[in-house]
């Protein structure tokens, strides 16, 4: 999915790239609205789950604007002329306007993959009470799924993401630019929210991340290339001097090329200054074959050219968003680094702990996982606070170290 493939099944779906919104689609999101406004939270014969729909609803009554909001951003998720061909070693040439139309698409729709709360809550204008509510109640219906993903401390991206916080291990790689993570805190822990994929179907094994101004200014090439459902791909040329290059040609040295989205991590060895007579050096890229496996320079993937006239023609085998990204081989604290101070403001897991509506619908279902060892888990507890009357005076009279071993007994 995610191609023409749409058109041959059926007229009446509709398909835009990478991403897609279709009639059907249309139906989804309208049907799951109406459940979610009519206040069909559960089946007739579980009182007490309808109670609590009820009761939630009192609270935070269906808000059509905050919707609304949500339907314009999809209306963009559009067609940009990226076509997918039957042969999955074919490649249909782009240009820059075809790549800055298919990036600002990814860009408008990014609002929305994934829903990040505390983002519509600032572009929208919303209250974060009544977003949160409006996505607990959507996924209650099934229009969105709620997922848990701790930020990465160098990156700032997700470091990986779980419909449960329950099953968060206490330590991981990140994902996207593979740094180690210690998970022991609510408030690094973002909550986002996916739309169910007959609404908007994407094509990507992992999360976008947001580079660093430092990391931009280190970048010789930007394309973003949509995944196809048969493989096929695209072909993105440099150096080459006509309409259709994405960039000049690249000087001799080693490049990075990184792709968070894909979880791809390789270098690019030009060989020497490319001159006037070169002809552009055709490089087939398979994705799969850049899929980062091991940390270590040596095991990263080399890709060798004579000189910088360069035409990729990039095959998205492992159906999933790619972006050709290269950059200057320095070190990984300027290329995946993003300071606090650059990073986007996010709901925490914390927050939503404590919404309402969270507590009504999902506490068990969320938190609480099957494994014994599990980081978070929700239980009662009964605090004792106790005191020693005149507890100074007995540190002076007996000494630290006796009134110390009179406190722990106590």
């Amino acid at each position: 999915r995610g191609g023409d493939i749409w058109e041959d099944v059926d007229d009446n779906h509709y398909y835009s790239d990478n991403s897609h919104t279709h009639q059907n689609g249309d139906e989804c999101f309208d049907s799951r609205l109406r459940r979610q406004e009519s206040e069909e939270g559960s089946d007739d014969n579980d009182t007490s789950k309808n109670n609590n729909w009820e009761h939630s609803h009192e609270q935070f009554p269906f808000n059509a604007k905050f919707w609304a909001f949500v339907r314009s951003i999809l209306a963009k998720a559009v067609n940009v002329g990226y076509q997918e061909l039957p042969d999955s070693n074919a490649t249909v040439a782009k240009g820059p306007k075809d790549a800055d139309a298919f990036l600002s698409k990814v860009i408008a729709i990014g609002l929305l993959n994934p829903i990040q709360p505390a983002t519509l809550v600032k572009e929208g204008g919303f209250d974060e009470m009544i977003v949160l509510a409006e996505l607990l109640h959507a996924t209650s219906v099934g229009l969105v799924a709620m997922r848990f993903a701790p930020e990465c401390v160098q990156c700032g991206s997700q470091v990986m993401d779980t419909d449960m916080l329950g099953r968060l291990p206490a330590r991981a790689n990140c994902q996207g630019c593979h740094a180690p993570n210690v998970i022991d805190s609510l408030d690094n822990i973002k909550v986002m929210f996916c739309l169910n994929s007959d609404v908007l179907y994407v094509l990507a094994e992992n999360y976008s991340c947001t580079p660093s101004q430092d990391s931009m200014s280190q970048t010789a090439v930007f394309a973003a290339v949509p995944a196809t459902s048969t493989g096929s791909g695209f072909a993105y040329s440099i150096g080459t001097g006509i309409d259709t290059e994405i960039a000049p040609a690249l000087p001799s040295g080693r490049y990075r090329m990184h792709c968070p989205v894909a979880k791809t991590d390789n270098f690019l060895v030009v060989k020497r200054d490319s001159i006037d007579t070169d002809e552009p050096i055709k490089l087939p890229v398979k994705v799969s074959q850049l899929v980062y496996k091991n940390k270590r320079d040596s095991q990263k993937t080399t890709l060798e050219v004579p000189h910088g006239k360069i035409s990729f023609h990039i095959l998205p085998d492992t159906r999933s968003f790619f972006v050709l990204w290269i950059q200057k081989d320095v070190d990984d604290e300027i290329l995946f680094h993003l300071p606090r101070e650059e990073r986007a403001m996010y709901t925490t897991a914390s927050a939503v702990m404590h919404h309402p509506v969270f507590n009504t619908f999902f506490q068990e279902h969320h938190v609480v996982s099957a494994p014994t060892d599990v980081f978070l888990s929700i239980s009662n507890v009964v605090l004792v606070f106790t005191d020693i009357v005149d507890s100074t005076k007995l540190y002076a009279s007996v000494g630290d170290g006796d009134a110390f071993m009179l406190v722990r007994k106590h």
